[in-house]
């Protein structure tokens, strides 16, 4: 199973203090930059929909986000085309590595003077690719040897825990990994280079 759009989130530990419109001068400070590997095209603002997409910054190849679903704001990455790898593996990985890149700059950022953190003993990865990856348990399990190895990297450890979101099939197939461990941004990004995609 090759799913052509997967997305990581990463939840903000602090939820109180996010202020969706904070981000949009952030999000166009990173175009100027050209803060990450993609070329950044705008800047979307759905703060006005409720538990929905948040803050978006389109890019060539992806979408970087500070989303607001499931009443849980975090920064997800979600990458649609231009994939640098044709393996499971590698795209689980570049699109957790993409999303910890996010959420660490967000981190970063001089306008936030450090008051967003966010958690790392748990991931959200959620394949938008009905056709490549229905939600259902055969998705699910043909998944799981290639979720547990990416947790295993991440984590160092095999005492993590793996399940579907939802069995909804009008969903997308979505799966929480969680750790007992909340190894830092930089520790996760560490443990992903180790093994190449």
């Amino acid at each position: 199973m090759l799913a052509e759009r997967i997305s990581a989130k990463f939840i903000v530990t602090n939820p109180d203090v996010i202020d969706l419109p904070a981000i949009i001068p952030i999000f166009h400070r990173w175009i100027q930059e050209h803060a990450v590997d993609d070329v950044l095209i705008d800047v979307v603002d759905y703060k006005h929909v409720p538990q929905g997409p948040g803050i978006l910054l389109v890019g060539h190849n992806g979408v970087y986000s500070l989303d607001m679903a499931n009443g849980q704001p975090g920064l997800r990455y979600r990458q649609n085309r231009g994939w640098p790898v044709d393996t499971t593996a590698g795209r689980l990985r570049h699109v957790i590595h993409k999303a910890l890149e996010g959420a660490q700059l967000l981190e970063l950022s001089p306008e936030l003077s450090g008051a967003v953190s966010f958690g790392t003993s748990e991931i959200e990865l959620s394949f938008f690719d009905r056709l490549n990856a229905p939600n259902d348990p055969t998705s699910f399990s043909i998944l799981k040897p290639e979720l547990e190895r990416i947790s295993q990297l991440l984590y160092e450890t095999a005492d993590v825990e793996i399940k579907l979101s939802s069995s909804d099939p009008r969903r997308p197939l979505t799966v929480n990994i969680s750790s007992p461990t909340a190894p830092t941004l930089p520790q996760l990004l560490g443990n992903l280079i180790v093994v190449a995609g």
